[in-house]
């Protein structure tokens, strides 16, 4: 999943540095270009919280059935809804400067005018895009880490059970 992520992530940078390009030539290319790949990278956006937002709930989901089944501690249950709170915390700012920098792209397009807000939430846009897509990718792979050693504590306990082991479940 770091990996998909990471593409997605890499793709959605390329298309925000695109359209940010773009806003600088709105005056030679015109402005059809810059608001159509803006949307599309807000999309995008959405698309990238929607894959983090589905991976943790999947991944807590498995976690809490292996441990679960397999009587292990809640230790990477908590872990885990710690990493998903960072992520979401993350992404909630992420959104709002989003929806503020198309706010701020549909009023001066539609005054077809040069506006300084826009500009500047754009800049900061791109630098909060990439810091963000930079720790949500830490937590991601933190929580892949935390699951696969999580799914191999529990098969381990699962064949200690099949072997006729005493720790197994009543």
């Amino acid at each position: 999943m770091p990996r998909v992520f990471a593409g997605l992530a890499i793709g959605h940078l390329i298309v925000l540095i695109g359209a940010y390009g773009l806003g600088w030539a709105v005056s030679v290319l015109g402005a059809q270009r810059h608001v159509l790949l803006g949307v599309f990278a807000l999309l995008l956006a959405a698309l990238c919280q929607a894959v983090v937002i589905t991976y943790f709930a999947a991944t807590r989901k498995m976690m809490s059935q292996a441990v679960g089944v397999a009587h292990m501690e809640a230790t990477p249950i908590l872990t885990l809804a710690l990493l998903k709170r960072t992520a979401t915390r993350w992404m909630a700012a992420q959104m709002v400067l989003l929806v503020c920098v198309a706010a701020t792209g549909a009023t001066a397009w539609r005054s077809g005018s040069f506006s300084v807000s826009h500009t500047g939430l754009a800049t900061l846009l791109l630098l909060l895009q990439a810091w963000v897509y930079w720790r949500q990718y830490a937590l991601i792979s933190m929580n892949a880490s935390l699951l696969e050693r999580t799914m191999r504590a529990h098969s381990l306990r699962k064949e200690s059970w099949e072997a006729g082991g005493s720790d197994a479940p009543a």
